[in-house]
């Protein structure tokens, strides 16, 4: 993925599709299988919601628009500095933050039917994601 064809936040490709590029400075992490307590109580792990949390707020940095209601495709990038978790659990996190940033309406089929990810060892450079979305 080139960075430098696109205008962070706001850019178009060179096919003239319209795309928007995040950069999103933080450390990956697959999504949590939701836990239970011993009385039957789900609940999400605590260190997911916070790096939701802190997802969402650096997305949001660079996100001042309604959420997206549809989208063609997108493109996720994850920089990480081991390839613990499964590429899908990954994915799903960096779905659920740009639902909670307000970036993407829902990351149901309505919304969303076009995925691609990849996975990149970071031991030499920090740890980000890239998120690239064409509506």
């Amino acid at each position: 993925m080139e960075v430098s064809n696109y205008e962070r936040g706001a850019g178009v490709d060179r096919r003239d599709r319209r795309s928007r590029l995040f950069i999103i400075n933080i450390a990956p992490r697959p999504a949590s299988r939701p836990r239970c307590t011993r009385r039957g109580t789900v609940y999400t792990d605590p260190t997911y919601k916070t790096w939701l949390e802190t997802f969402a707020a650096l997305i949001q940095d660079d996100w001042h628009r309604e959420p997206l209601q549809r989208i063609e495709h997108i493109s996720i990038l994850i920089n990480g500095p081991s390839r613990r978790g499964d590429l899908d659990n990954h994915v799903k996190s960096v779905l659920d933050g740009l639902v909670r940033a307000g970036v993407l309406r829902n990351d149901n089929l309505k919304v969303l039917d076009s995925i691609h990810a990849s996975f990149s060892d970071s031991k030499h450079t920090d740890p980000c994601i890239m998120v690239q979305i064409f509506d």
